[in-house]
């Protein structure tokens, strides 16, 4: 037994380090998957152009990115349901690759003994957890291949540091020299004479610089460099195919060479030991610096994915299959005023900066990083350590601190991963420090007292920071950018000669809906960011005959056309997108679903109106579209606010905004004309099944003033029970609490408003969100009420999910509520606690909060009565 307990002792020892470095992948790979976006996630970043640049095989923007667009297309094959999710799915699997390499570093950096793995493990985890890291692993960008690559490159220096010139054997310095004598490295004579004179002179040449360049070294003094040193070589040059920042680590890479063993750059290394049996040319292939070179520009040859791809292009069509312009991609030349100015950069101190690295690692994180970087200064044996780690964080902080461009943070992940290894080798030396030694009894329980608070600590950070981060990183239910591109899709004619103008964005998007899901193929694109651009290439597209439809307003088009909403604005992400048909005036009103005859302003009309209901992944909208026509013209600007009213009249949904998405103003349209006006009414989470009335209000734009309103007939809306994600939650709702009531739960309320006085006989605005965890059964019943100055005061009484009872629900549905509340005639003035009751079955049911009661009432705010 203790043989058998003695070789499992051993094993671990050799493995552990390996096994908990693919825990370390596993449990970041799970994180990442869990949190990882299903589709594209935005409109105007790179993360929506790698996936159609994969799916195409085309080139990206400069440098080009040939090695992630070939390692995405490889990984997007997969059983993916959708081309981004595959892109998306490589970032998870870099960053978690990531994780795992920053552990085995980490343990290099690390003095080594049987218990010194937990500052390592440390070290990966707030790495892993960071905010910045984290949000590149979620999405289709490069940053965190390039991570992977730093990381590698690292541990594959520290590696090869423990061991950094192999033995020559020397038995192979007796062998005798080569029978065939003739020119270094040339053909052997007879082949030699019969070359051209021209090839003869330039291998003369060769020669004599190589011999020059790297002089005949004694034999007794070749050395032979570990074969890691060309794996190293290569993975560099694999990372500069990738992202070019990375020559930023080619500074701390030589330095650390030449601390670790400086005679690995002199010419007894780098000619190597003589191989007498071997031919000339094999002696000259077999040479480390050939071998160095090799290792370093084979990968580079993947950048001839450019020009073998040059005839698909770029998605913006500027790249030029042309040696000027290949080379231009693939330094990236047109950035070079990034370095100087940019103006979507923006302006930026030290107190940012600061915070950036506070919130990546906190105060815990931060003060060991910076002791671990004393400890590594401190030690002898560490000056390599301290250099190498030392001058690859201050070149890539140099660079992004001088790098002006909209996203900074994430040119900061690889300081990010130094940060990380500083802070396990601060974590090994504070324990180390804390170590229980020989003293008094009361000395050592503070030292072990001390010791486990800081490893408590320590592990305690970065769980802090990424539950407070989970929210914001948490991507797996971003459906919006993918539901608006294929809602867009839908809404032309499916017929020819259909074209949409837009932003690059907005039209990689909808290329990438019809190439990867075969969405509305007869519709054509043009992409133009110049709102000159992109007025000419609607001119251009209505003087061939085309139906033109285009994403945004553009400035004195509404003057030479008229322009319709086939869409009302959504928003994608902070931006209001929309469609707009561009076409002639038209006197003729179309089909209307329901007509009208209404006059809300004098001189304006409208004629009728249509709703349609419409859902994506967790959204839900209903579009009001208004048909209009001012008969005499219209003098005065107008807005119009499109509303949505419960059964109590309660406002659900509103959309404000002037006509036709602002590009229509009233005071452009033409006489009698007829004009297409639309409103997207976002639908709140839970919305019950019902009759719902569309209201119209129209209003002075600058003065807020009432115009005239008109009461649409009501309209039929399908539930909409899906539960969105915590983010939305915390902006549709004024408080996420998650109340448990046995079967149901309250996840959340919007109060009577902060502040806000009421007088009595006037209504208490009141929205709630319910949950049902499972079928609840019975009759359920809330009670609302005021308590205050000693007494209480009955607001209302009805069923839970008021018109849509209990009965009706399914499990996990949303359900929403709002109240029919209003104060008594008699109410007293003062402050009062807005209280609510429920009960099944006329007992009432205690609420909780998790594992803890919170009893029978629970608050829902504060309300002051006045007289």
């Amino acid at each position: 037994m203790t043989a058998l307990r003695a070789r499992a002792k051993a094993v671990w020892e050799l493995a552990a380090d390996w096994l908990l470095a693919a825990g370390c992948f596993l449990f970041s790979l799970i994180l990442y998957l869990q949190t990882m976006a299903p589709s594209v996630a935005a409109l105007y970043d790179d993360s929506l152009e790698f996936p159609l640049v994969v799916h195409r095989l085309a080139i990206a923007h400069p440098t080009g990115y040939p090695l992630y667009t070939l390692l995405a297309r490889l990984v997007s094959r997969g059983p993916w349901t959708n081309v981004a999710r595959g892109v998306n799915l490589l970032s998870a699997l870099a960053a978690a690759l990531t994780v795992a390499l920053v552990y085995l570093v980490a343990r290099r950096l690390v003095r080594p003994a049987k218990v010194r793995r937990l500052p390592a493990l440390v070290g990966a985890l707030a790495l892993a957890v960071s905010p910045v890291f984290w949000s590149q692993a979620v999405v289709a960008e490069v940053y965190a291949l390039h991570a992977a690559f730093v990381a590698g490159l690292l541990w594959l220096a520290l590696h090869w540091a423990r061991r950094p010139l192999v033995a020559v054997r020397p038995f192979s310095l007796l062998l005798a020299p080569p029978a065939r004598r003739g020119p270094l490295f040339l053909p052997r004579p007879g082949l030699w004479t019969r070359l051209p004179v021209g090839v003869r002179r330039f291998g003369r040449r060769a020669g004599a610089a190589y011999r020059r360049a790297l002089p005949a070294v004694p034999l007794a003094r070749r050395l032979q460099p570990h074969p890691l040193i060309y794996a190293l070589a290569g993975a560099f040059g694999l990372a500069l195919a990738h992202h070019r920042t990375v020559l930023l680590l080619a500074p701390a890479l030589l330095a650390f060479v030449l601390l670790v063993e400086p005679r690995v750059l002199r010419r007894a290394a780098l000619l190597g030991p003589e191989r007498p049996g071997w031919p000339r040319w094999r002696q000259l292939a077999g040479r480390p610096i050939v071998l160095l070179v090799v290792a370093l520009a084979v990968p580079l040859l993947l950048y001839l994915y450019l020009p073998l791809r040059g005839s698909v292009g770029s998605l913006d069509g500027t790249y030029e299959n042309t040696w000027a312009g290949f080379w231009q991609w693939v330094t990236a030349g047109s950035y070079g005023a990034f370095l100087a100015d940019n103006p979507l950069a923006r302006d930026l101190d030290a107190a940012f900066y600061g915070q950036l690295f506070w919130q990546q690692f906190g105060p815990v994180g931060l003060a060991l990083a910076i002791l671990g970087l004393v400890a590594l200064a401190g030690r002898a044996r560490s000056v390599a350590h301290l250099a190498l780690t030392g001058l690859a964080f201050v070149a890539f902080v140099v660079f992004a601190l001088i790098y002006r461009v909209p996203d900074v943070e994430v040119f900061f992940i690889p300081a990010f991963l130094l940060v990380a290894l500083w802070l396990a080798a601060g974590l090994d030396y504070a324990t180390r420090l804390l170590r229980v030694r020989d003293s008094a009894p009361a000395l050592r329980r503070l030292q072990a007292a001390a010791g486990v608070l800081l490893v408590v600590a320590a592990v305690a950070q970065p769980l802090w920071i990424a539950a407070r981060a989970y929210p914001d990183v948490d991507l797996s239910r971003r459906w919006i950018v993918h539901d608006w591109g294929l809602y867009v899709l839908d809404e032309p004619p499916p017929e020819a000669g259909v074209t949409v103008v837009g932003l690059l964005g907005e039209m990689t998007l909808l290329r990438y809906f019809q190439e990867t899901a075969g969405a509305a193929p007869w519709l054509e694109t043009v992409a133009a960011d110049d709102e000159g651009d992109r007025r000419a290439a609607v001119e251009a597209a209505l003087e061939e005959g085309s139906a033109v439809y285009i994403t945004r307003p553009l400035p004195g088009l509404a003057g030479d056309h008229a322009l319709d909403a086939v869409t009302g604005m959504i928003e994608v992400l902070g931006e209001l997108e929309t469609i707009i048909r561009v076409g002639a005036p038209d006197d003729e009103a179309p089909p209307i679903p329901r007509p009208l005859d209404a006059q809300p302003v004098p001189g304006l009309e409208l004629l009728g109106y249509g709703v349609h209901q419409h859902a994506g992944h967790w959204q839900a909208w209903a579009r009001l579209r208004l048909w209009w026509r001012a008969p005499g013209g219209l003098d005065a600007p107008l807005k119009v606010s499109a509303r949505l009213l419960a059964a109590g009249g309660q406002v659900v949904a509103a959309a404000d905004a002037e006509p036709v998405a602002g590009a229509y103003p009233t005071t452009a349209w033409r006489p009698g004309e007829v004009v297409v006006d639309a409103y997207e009414l976002a639908l709140p989470a839970g919305l019950p099944p019902g009759e719902y009335t569309p209201l119209v209000i129209v209003y002075d734009p600058e003065t807020g003033a009432e115009r005239g309103r008109v009461e649409l007939a009501p309209v039929s809306l399908a539930a909409h029970p899906v539960l969105p994600p915590r983010r939305a939650l915390d902006a549709g709702l004024a408080r996420v609490a998650r109340a448990r009531f046995r079967e149901l739960t309250l996840v959340g309320w919007t109060p009577p408003g902060e502040g806000a006085t009421y007088a009595a006989g006037e209504a208490l605005p009141l929205s709630l969100l319910w949950q049902a965890r499972e079928p609840a059964g019975g009759d359920w019943q809330t009670s609302f009420f005021l308590e205050g100055a000693g007494r209480q005061i009955l607001l209302g009484r009805e069923p839970v999910g008021g018109p849509y009872p209990t009965a009706r629900w399914q499990g996990d549905q949303a359900v929403a509520q709002w109240p029919a509340l209003r104060l008594p005639a008699e109410a007293p003035p003062g402050d009062y606690r807005l209280l609510m009751r429920v009960e099944r079955d006329g007992r009432p049911v205690p609420w909780g909060r998790g594992p803890l009661p919170g009893g029978s009432d629970l608050q829902l705010g504060r309300v002051s009565v006045v007289d």
